[in-house]
């Protein structure tokens, strides 16, 4: 395109389209407002619209994706303690039910030496009598 004498014209020494041109050429001069069409001018102004739109929209996603984050996080914190409550209050029960059945344990086993030592004592008593 550099070497074309006609394409050079709308190409700048970095290597990009240059967007202003001739006025003789019959073209518009971009960089003057007043002499643009008022088509380029209404799809300049619907661009613009639109990228304040798409702007806006980002925002409010963001927006939303954080107060997500911040409600999971309340709710993982809420889950964790109840969890932590309940398996406080299973514990509780746990241990209060292993106590009573250990006691009930105890005091049968107790009885029960008790009852074999009164029948032995009975026995050696009655076996004296024999005697």
């Amino acid at each position: 395109m550099e070497a074309c004498e006609t394409c050079c014209q709308f190409i700048t020494q970095d290597g990009y389209i240059a967007k202003e041109t001739a006025a003789d050429d019959g073209r518009v001069d971009s960089s003057n407002p007043t002499t643009e069409s008022p088509e380029l001018t209404d799809k300049d102004q619907l661009i613009r619209e639109l990228e304040l739109e798409l702007a806006q929209t980002k925002l409010a996603l963001v927006e939303s994706e954080c107060k997500n984050q911040d409600l999971l996080h309340q709710l993982n914190a809420s889950v964790i303690e109840a969890q932590s409550s309940k398996n406080t209050w299973f514990q509780k029960t746990l241990s209060s039910i292993k106590e009573v059945t250990n006691k009930a344990k105890e005091s049968s086993s107790l009885g029960a030496l008790a009852g074999n030592s009164v029948s032995a004592t009975k026995d050696a008593v009655s076996g004296r009598k024999d005697n």
